[in-house]
């Protein structure tokens, strides 16, 4: 006895404590899943029909299903201050300016659009437009904003309020011929007609001419001027004409009526022979809007036709080419594991009334990789363990798929953990498009789990005891003769690929070139990382083959001298005071980010009328707004319920906002457009010491800035904190400290390499692709950690051996499920949608690298410095 205690001690001294712990866990979860196998394969029914009713609860939220576009909600933290300053602006406007949709027309000529022959062709084409009717019968007149026109210069100051009182409103729509035209009548084409070229050279001499309608001074929008030698102005190559319109009804895409009558009108207009040098197009959010949907839609049909080619893949992949050991009844139950999963997290989140957003349209082809990995992973286990002939009946089935899980089991829970809480760390994100999309993610991996390890392995199991029994695989009816035989079976391609992998692992040149390859793939990868920014570029989403790409082309070749970013400073409640905005002012005007003479304001013209820079009566507020030969009510903001009238000497007047215009510098980096906005920002916090957030900046473009701005750090941390959050899972359930880095490693490796080679692709950091980067680490993770469980668990002695080993009996169902998701979205590569080909683009790097890493490099690593423990019995 003293022999045998000697001895177990000796071998006990042997092992590791660390060891000990490593073999004792996995024992124990390996226990834990072979119990679960059992348990199904005596209740395969029950676990069938338990999924199927929490299916049909958690879909309940179908039936109030929300979505929400609104860029606004779904792309910018809702605490942000462009957000709180929109409210602000909103209740300013809150009488309809809100409401107004600006129709943008550009006409080009390729010679000189300021001859006297082209504008009476551009002419003809405004008139149409002013006079256009639609099927609702409505026309511009009918749904224009108007201005009220400016009184005669030479009315005298006691009958300017009489004079206004009795003054026109007309139609506002912004164009060079409201030098020449007085009313929006066709009679006016005639003066059009009569002009000569001389005539329009002379009108346009000034920057600002007179407005004939509103008898006021404007700026007429011309682009690519010519000027001759002596500085003097010849030509010019292009006209912006904008018509401003009220909500009217819309058609199903969301485009009012009117304004899709413009779009069609205006796309299909022809200037004649003589005139045929002259091109128009033109731009409205709502038109941008509908063709990006419009692109999405209309290839969603790539999305079908991709999970059709998955389908067909797993039918010949997942089973034997034979009428008995087929499987094509549970490649239907895999597909359909997926769909389940993505309907049950929809419908959880929408009971919770989490909104969905346009990003969760990818969220069924992300699934789908994971979800059939899953599944190749189980069927591929069943090849490798064989059913125990000692057992008999029932005992032998359930050992059978008992055996099954305990070597599938913790493979497919490692992958499914680490990437439900990849995702749930996503949920943290300030960005409410990103956070949603990563719940609805995470909670679908959860739910593709619970079904594959419920209704699908219980379809499993009477599929295995079908197999048993000789029952035909299309015709379960039919049973076939104990003594037939298959006529043809083989290995899949996976299986024949790595059953030769031991003679390249055992190759010293293939492992130091794998080693290499690494290095220098990685090493452009870096550098890619250290070039990639992030971008918006908004024509970059509109469809190749859409007549609104040319808007983009030419606004850029003929008005992008015009200038930055334009605009608001708004100083809210200034009571009687001119300081503020006149701090405003000055610091504006000594910014180096603010173009030069950009700045528009009321108060300087208001402080020469009253000398004084500094308070004010609102009785000569009043009285300046109303006398003003320039309208400033875009300048000088009132409360609804206290705007006061001309004559008015009153002094109960309540004001709301001043206002002053601005442009930015033009940058075209998108870092230094970010640099420039948050300067202007801090010129508002500068001046408003204790009015917390009365005095602001805002722009429309804005938006995109500190959407591009937040998602970079916001894209680094959330991949920095879900690699810790897998490395922490990997280590709990591989119970390997070493193995676990390596995962890391690959993981890591995976996603440098997707990103950098982004840069080289042509595919910039935006809110798509930072959603897409999201995603690839939860495919990532997939084909690491299935090698590492298959060399963790593997029973042989060397590193090489536990390689090899491990690639045989994972390498296969790790490989089909690469090339399954590559296969999903393969049709994406000549999408017209730059979501889907950044999609395609991505996810392809995604498989590529994943693959690589997983299959190639995780295995060499191992094979040099991978753990090697000895087998406690």
């Amino acid at each position: 006895p003293s022999e045998v205690v000697k001895s177990f001690n000796m071998q006990f001294i042997n092992v590791k404590p660390f060891h000990t712990c490593h073999e004792r866990v996995n024992h124990g979860i390996n226990w834990i899943f072979y119990q679960y196998g059992m348990i199904v394969a005596k209740y395969s029914y029950v676990f069938i029909g338990l999924s199927l009713g929490i299916f049909i609860a958690s879909t309940l939220g179908f039936i109030d299903y929300v979505t929400e576009s609104d860029p606004t909600k779904i792309w910018l933290p809702q605490d942000s201050y462009y957000v709180q300053n929109t409210k602000k602006i909103k209740d300013l406007n809150s009488d309809a300016v809100n409401a107004a949709t600006v129709i943008q027309v550009i006409v080009e000529s390729e010679v000189n659009i300021l001859r006297a022959k082209e504008l009476n062709a551009v002419y003809k084409l405004h008139s149409s437009i002013i006079n256009l009717k639609a099927p609702s019968n409505e026309t511009f007149k009918d749904l224009c904003f108007k201005e009220r026109v400016t009184v005669p210069i030479s009315t005298p100051p006691s009958e300017i309020c009489r004079a206004l009182a009795n003054a026109e409103w007309l139609c506002s729509a912004k164009s060079i011929f409201e030098i020449w035209t007085s009313d929006e009548s066709s009679k006016e084409a005639s003066i059009i007609a009569q002009l000569t070229d001389e005539d329009i050279l002379d009108a346009l001499s000034q920057d600002l001419a007179i407005s004939k309608l509103f008898r006021r001074p404007f700026r007429p929008i011309i682009g690519s001027k010519m000027f001759n030698d002596n500085g003097t102005l010849k030509g010019a190559k292009a006209l912006l004409l904008s018509y401003s319109i009220k909500t009217n009804s819309s058609d199903k895409n969301g485009i009012p009526i009117w304004e899709k009558s413009v779009k069609e009108h205006v796309f299909n207009y022809s200037f004649g022979d003589e005139s045929s040098n002259l091109s128009v197009t033109l731009f409205s959010s709502s038109i941008f809007r509908a063709e990006f949907q419009n692109g999405m839609e209309n290839d969603v049909q790539l999305f079908i036709f991709g999970y059709l080619i998955v389908f067909v893949y797993i039918i010949f992949n997942l089973g034997e080419m034979n009428t008995l050991e087929h499987k094509f009844y549970l490649a239907v139950v895999g597909i359909a594991c997926v769909g389940m999963g993505y309907a049950s997290s929809v419908g959880i989140f929408q009971l919770l009334s989490v909104y969905a957003t346009p990003m969760n349209s990818i969220l069924p082809f992300m699934l789908l990789g994971i979800g059939i990995d899953d599944m190749f992973v189980i069927v591929q286990a069943s090849k490798n363990v064989k059913q125990n002939d000692d057992e008999e009946g029932e005992n032998k089935m359930d050992s059978y798929i008992g055996n099954i899980m305990k070597s599938a089991g913790v493979a497919i829970t490692v992958t499914s953990l680490t990437d439900i809480l990849a995702f749930g760390i996503g949920g943290f994100s300030q960005l409410p498009a990103l956070r949603n999309f990563c719940l609805y993610s995470s909670a679908g991996i959860f739910f593709v789990y619970f079904y594959i390890m419920t209704f699908f392995l219980g379809w499993f199991v009477i599929d295995a005891r079908r197999v048993e029994s000789h029952r035909d695989a299309c015709l379960p009816c039919i049973i076939k003769k104990s003594s037939w035989v298959p006529c043809y079976t083989r290995k899949s391609f996976a299986e024949r690929l790595f059953s030769c992998s031991g003679v390249l692992i055992d190759s010293l040149f293939f492992r130091g070139l794998a080693i290499i390859v690494t290095i220098v793939v990685s090493g452009f990868g870096v550098y890619g990382l250290t070039l990639i920014e992030p971008k918006f570029d908004p024509k970059s989403y509109i469809n190749p083959e859409s007549k609104l790409l040319s808007y983009f082309k030419a606004s850029e070749q003929h008005f992008q001298k015009l200038g930055g970013i334009p605009g608001q400073f708004y100083i809210l409640n200034p009571n009687n005071s001119l300081v503020e905005i006149e701090k405003v002012y000055e610091e504006l005007k000594n910014s180096e980010f603010i173009e030069e003479n950009s700045l528009r304001t009321f108060h300087k013209a208001f402080s020469k009328t009253i000398n004084s820079t500094t308070n004010f009566q609102y009785s000569s507020l009043t009285n300046f707004l109303y006398t003003s030969r320039v309208p400033f009510d875009w300048a000088v903001k009132f409360k609804a319920s206290q705007k006061p009238v001309c004559g008015d000497t009153t002094e109960d007047v309540k004001l709301s906002a001043f206002v002053l215009y601005f442009q930015h510098i033009k940058k075209t980096r998108v870092q230094d457009q970010i640099q420039s906005m948050k300067k202007i920002y801090q010129i508002g916090e500068k001046i408003e010491g204790e009015r917390n957030g009365l005095i602001f900046p805002h722009a429309t473009q804005y938006s995109n800035l500190i959407t591009l701005d937040i998602i970079l750090s916001e894209l680094t941390r959330n991949i920095l904190l879900a690699l810790m959050t897998v490395f922490i899972a990997a280590l709990f359930l591989l119970a390997d400290a070493l193995t676990s880095i390596y995962v890391l490693l690959s993981i890591l490796l995976s996603i440098i390499d997707v990103t950098g080679y982004m840069y080289f692709w042509g595919v910039s950091i935006d809110t798509a692709s930072a959603v897409l980067l999201t995603v690839s680490l939860g495919l990532a993770v997939d084909y690491s950690a299935h090698i590492a469980h298959g060399y963790i668990h593997s029973s042989k002695s060397s590193r090489g051996e536990k390689v090899k080993d491990s690639l045989t009996k994972v390498g296969p169902a790790v490989l089909s499920g690469g090339i399954s998701t590559f296969l999903a979205f393969i049709l994406l590569a000549n999408s017209s949608s730059i979501v889907f080909t950044t999609f395609f683009k991505i996810f392809f790097l995604v498989v590529l690298f994943g693959l690589y890493h997983g299959l190639i490099f995780l295995p060499v690593l191992l094979s040099f410095i991978g753990p090697v423990y000895r087998q406690v019995q």
